[in-house]
């Protein structure tokens, strides 16, 4: 993008829709698990018509740079989870950290 000849908006994304579920499944699975175990779901917030469809269209990007996506959704939810807890285990070596219930809203 920085090496193209004019500023031009673009979206990046993979063209695949994916349920914050299944975020939540492939996140814990990552650690071992299960996701319905460590979550609560409040029904009160769910939504009572879904938009018909939030999926990213790349294709200007593709068009005009070429580029797609290199990384899958489960690559990029490890890989996020991964640097989580690389992130944690540095903390954790120097003091730990409690955060009080409700602080991470």
């Amino acid at each position: 993008m920085l090496l193209h000849d004019y500023p031009q908006d673009f979206i990046i994304g993979s063209g695949v829709t994916h349920s914050v579920e299944e975020l939540a499944e492939t996140a814990f699975a990552v650690v071992g698990f299960n996701w319905r175990d460590h979550v609560v779901t409040d029904t009160t917030f769910f939504r009572q018509v879904e938009p018909a469809n939030l999926r990213a269209d790349a294709s200007g990007i593709a068009k005009t740079l070429g580029w797609s996506p290199q990384v899958t959704f489960n690559e990029l939810i490890a890989m996020m989870v991964e640097a989580d807890l690389a992130l944690l285990t540095t903390n954790l070596d120097a003091e730990v950290y409690s955060v009080p219930r409700g602080e991470l809203l």
